[in-house]
């Protein structure tokens, strides 16, 4: 990986001697430049398009009872067998994620299951996929519209306080001092608040997101496996825990992510994630 910053050291000085930037300072790019360069970054390693698609254990769970209920041959279960959301990626639009069409049954309380799974799926695949994306497809730290970057060394020196806002929310983030991001906090201008604690993995290429709990009405712990797509590192799987904290009720599921498509030449080098 190209770094425009290798030692942890000089950027950490730099938190020092400009503490409170505007997000249009050259130097406030420079330093979250340099961030940024520890991370593994998918258009950094060469990625320009993406094709994929998502699938969760839940729809097994419930082919299987289909089967019970309409036997193997039935329209639905073939629909079944085959349910995926579609995930495209292309620098130019951002994500369009899609959940299939869903054949009639003929039996209307089921039908509309089906509706409400397709939208429920779709609904789960843009939440995991967009954070994901935050941390491995978009540059972490960007200058952007800033209009507050606040750095400083906390408590112990063990650890660097990062605060960042634009018109729309201001997050704090907590990294170490190697700059890997161990939890986000956040507010919206409507008042609502979001909470994130993230694993990183140390690759040769930069560290991984390997992981998260997120706080957002309900509590979302995931966990991610990859996998080597024609030199790019993508998920093969994620684990995700859902907890309600108002009715205690949980899901959890094994989300797949299987036959994609990629256009770009990756960058030469391993990516295979390795120590947190």
């Amino acid at each position: 990986m190209n770094k425009v910053w290798r030692s942890p050291i000089l950027l950490s000085l730099l938190f020092l001697l400009h503490p409170a930037l505007a997000g249009t300072d050259p130097k406030t790019a420079k330093i979250l430049e340099g961030i940024n360069s520890v991370y593994y970054n998918l258009p950094r390693e060469g990625l320009r398009r993406l094709h994929g698609e998502f699938r969760s254990d839940l729809i097994d769970k419930i082919r299987d009872k289909a089967v019970e209920k309409f036997g193997k041959k039935a329209p639905v279960v073939k629909a079944l067998d085959g349910f995926g959301v579609s995930l495209d990626w292309d620098p130019s639009t951002g994500w369009e994620i899609e959940s299939p069409s869903i054949p009639r049954s003929g039996e209307d309380r089921f039908d509309s299951g089906m509706d409400d799974l397709g939208k429920a799926m779709r609904s789960l695949a843009a939440r995991i996929i967009n954070l994901w994306s935050g941390f491995m497809v978009e540059e972490v730290f960007t200058a952007g519209d800033l209009q507050k970057f606040d750095a400083r060394i906390g408590d112990g020196g063990d650890n660097l306080l990062v605060d960042l806002g634009d018109k729309q929310e201001a997050h704090h983030f907590v990294l170490d001092t190697g700059f890997k991001i161990h939890s986000v906090r956040g507010e919206r201008t409507d008042g609502s608040k979001f909470a994130m604690d993230t694993i990183f993995d140390r690759s040769p290429r930069g560290y991984v997101l390997t992981g998260w709990t997120d706080q957002a009405g309900e509590e979302r712990e995931v966990r991610i496996a990859y996998k080597a797509v024609e030199g790019f590192l993508l998920p093969s799987e994620m684990a995700v825990l859902i907890w309600d904290p108002k009715t205690g009720r949980s899901l959890e599921q094994a989300c797949h992510f299987m036959n994609y498509k990629v256009e770009g030449a990756a960058t030469d080098g391993d990516a295979s994630a390795g120590d947190r």
